[in-house]
């Protein structure tokens, strides 16, 4: 690859980046200034709550830097402190994962957050610290389940 071609490839992938940035902010200002927004009369929010009162527990996983963290900001307030609020939900925040879990470590904490989850604890937040302590208890599990 040469420099030239290197080059535009890297403004090529800021300019996207740059786009994808300004039609998030686009899309938070609309929603916000939205008149069923300004009611009080989140779409989202009452879906999940309604969702969230027939006993269903939702798992929210995103990683650190994930685009749907503004998705979430955008539905349930910064933070989305709106969702933990809500009974049945528990948000999992993934150290250094991408969308499709592709990390061993980010699979393994998934899973053991299911299987806690399965044990009847309900709402919460799994923040990165504990994510990192969650990864090698799944893997203890694994090796003691193969010895049995």
């Amino acid at each position: 690859m040469t420099t030239k071609s290197a080059w535009k490839l890297s403004v090529s992938d800021s300019a996207r980046r740059l786009v994808r940035r300004g039609l998030e902010a686009v899309k938070s200002t609309l929603s916000a200034t939205h008149p069923s927004a300004l009611l009080g009369r989140n779409r989202v929010e009452r879906w999940m709550r309604e969702l969230c009162s027939r006993d269903v527990r939702v798992l929210m996983v995103t990683s650190d830097g994930d685009l749907s963290l503004q998705e979430i900001a955008r539905h349930f307030g910064q933070d989305g402190k709106r969702l933990t609020s809500i009974p049945g939900v528990t948000r999992l925040t993934l150290p250094n994962a991408d969308h499709s879990l592709t990390p061993r470590h980010a699979r393994r904490t998934v899973v053991a957050s299911l299987i806690d989850r399965r044990g009847g604890k309900r709402g919460g937040s799994i923040g990165p610290d504990a994510a990192r302590a969650i990864a090698p208890h799944t893997e203890l599990k694994r090796k003691s389940m193969a010895l049995s």
